[in-house]
Parts: structure tokens; sequence; C-alpha cells
């Protein structure tokens, strides 16, 4: 009994001090720490000063949903959890109902980090070896932490989360996690839910899981997930779009050019505005050949109608000219 009471302890202690991203290492915890003379886990909250945990209170859920970082995160919560608010450390914790026989009361654990993180294979690499590095940090009694598998997921909301599936011994006692990391425009959230790795892999999994799934899928963040890249994918859009105008005006122009070299070795005439076809060019001497022919006609019944005019004119002076000789005298 008092082993698995400071196994309980221990499991406690170390989801309290080891979220990621913590600037200093998790502390040293003694095994006995935090055990009442029965060796029963004392649960009340860590000691701290009295400004610390004026927030502090645990209430039992009824299923709502809470908000957490004024509003940037949400979470429904399980029916009949324990719900620790205002924890030094955390974010949220919740924590299952302690029922007789109860070897582990399993938990999910909340912590809120600044700055926003994509979520992408990149992203699944580098968590996968820092949860290994942290979490192997939280404590001397643990051993043999590894993450078994990783992948990417949905929440409910639509946006990707990264599902890592850890597991280690603690005090000799196999146990598993499922740790969810999501992030919004701002800051990102790594939860992480705790039990005995039987209640994993066994046949009543399910009984276990469900309702830690629910609640961990059900999040709520404010702002969308970043995506790696998409400045520059924005950038390379308006980059392709503008060369193929460029080509496509090259082409245009090249395929104008190349129709107005073939036009001139025909020997049709043509400026940039108008172009006109052989055909049109034709119907168009041959309206100039025709006139020409009516000029032409013309200009010879001018010249004929002149010379009649003339001898005629010749004559009447010639007539004239032999009626005043008449008048003269011998």
């Amino acid at each position: 009994m008092k082993k698995m009471s400071k196994l309980v302890l221990l499991t406690s202690l170390y989801l309290i001090f080891s979220p990621l991203g913590l600037a200093n290492d998790p502390p040293a915890v003694s095994a006995d720490e935090g055990l009442t003379e029965s060796g029963e886990l004392d649960e009340s909250p860590p000691e701290e000063s009295s400004s610390v945990l004026d927030d502090y209170r645990v209430v039992v859920s009824e299923g709502e949903r809470i908000e957490i970082d004024d509003g940037l995160f949400s979470i429904e919560t399980p029916t009949g959890w324990n719900i620790h608010l205002g924890h030094p450390s955390l974010a949220l914790l919740m924590q299952v109902q302690k029922e007789p026989g109860m070897k582990y009361q399993r938990t999910i654990q909340i912590a809120s980090f600044s700055d926003a993180k994509y979520i992408d294979d990149l992203t699944k690499q580098y968590f996968e070896e820092l949860i290994v590095r942290r979490f192997s940090q939280a404590s001397a009694s643990v051993e043999d932490f590894r993450i078994r598998n990783s992948m990417i997921i949905q929440m409910d909301d639509g946006r990707d989360g990264l599902l890592f599936y850890s597991e280690f011994l603690l005090e000799g006692v196999p146990l598993m996690q499922a740790h969810i990391l999501v992030s919004s425009s701002e800051r990102h959230f790594l939860m992480t839910f705790t039990d005995l790795a039987e209640h994993f892999e066994g046949a009543q999994a399910a009984n276990y899981l469900n309702t830690a799934w629910a609640s961990m899928t059900s999040i709520q963040v404010n702002g969308a997930t970043p995506v790696r890249y998409s400045e520059i994918k924005t950038v390379g859009m308006i980059a392709g779009g503008l060369i193929f105008l460029v080509i496509g005006f090259s082409f245009f122009s090249r395929k104008r050019a190349g129709k107005k070299y073939e036009n001139f070795e025909k020997g049709i005439n043509v400026d940039d505005d108008d172009e006109l076809q052989e055909s049109e060019l034709q119907t168009i001497n041959q309206e100039m050949v025709i006139g020409s022919m009516h000029a032409d006609e013309l200009d010879a019944g001018d010249d004929s109608q002149t010379d009649e005019e003339s001898l005629a004119k010749s004559k009447e002076v010639s007539e004239i000219e032999d009626d005043d000789f008449d008048d003269v005298a011998v």
C-alpha cells in the first residue's frame, strides 16, 4: 500500500514539474515529500506563497467548457473529474476522482507556452526529442522513457494537432502517456494524458481512453495555426503569376512579329495597327488600274475635242481674213 501511494505521489509530482518549455530543470523531489503519517498521498496543493495560491481551487466538473489564458484556450472538462484551477505550475490540471483500490489517478495536464508553433513533420521531429529529454529529467524514478509513435491528427474544430504516444517505467510500474500539441496564432499548448500502460492497451482501453480523448480533442484556441513557409508560398505564387504573364506576352509578341515577317516576304505592306490581306490588296490594285484607264480615256476625249475646236477656229479666222481682204482695193 505504501509503495502504491509512493507511486501516486511520484507521478503527481512528475506531472506538475515536467511541462515542456520551463526555463529551469525540474526540481529534485524527495520520495517521501507529500506523504501523510499514514503513508497516504497528501492531496493539498504544493506549498507556495499566499499570493500564488490565492486563486487556486479544486472543483468537480459537470462537463462544462473551461477557458484559460484569458480566453485564448478552452476545453470541455470530463464530467466528475477534479478540476484544479489556478495551479502554480500548469495552465490546467484535471484528475479523475479517487476510488478504492485504484492503482493510479489518471490525469490530464495542460501547459501553455509563448509563441506559435507549426504543426508539421519538422515540429513533430523536434518535439519527439524534446519530450524525451524533458520528461526523462522529471524524476530519477523515471526509467526507459521513449516515444512509441507520433502522427498528425485533426481536432474537433478542424485544426491540426501533433499526437505523441510515450511509455516509461515509474518505480518499476509501466505507464503510458498521450501528448497532443496544438497552436494558436500567439501561443502553443501541450496536453498530456497519463495512465497505466494496461489501460492504453488492454481489452478495456476504450473505457479509459475515450473520456480523456473526447476532452483533449474538444479544445478551441484563438487564431489560426501558422503554416510554415506560407509567406514564401504567397510570394512564390505572385512571382509565378508574373513570370507566366511575361512568358505569355513574349510568346504572343514573337508570334505577331513572325506573322509580320511572313507578310513582308509575301510583299504585303502592313503597319503596327492594321494588316491588309493579299486579296484586299489585289482588289485595290484592280480598282486603281480601272480608275487609271478611265482617266486615260477622259484625257484622250479632251484632246480630240480640243483639236476639232482649233480647226474650226482656224477656219473662222481664215474666212474673216478673206472677208477683210475683199474690202481692200487693189
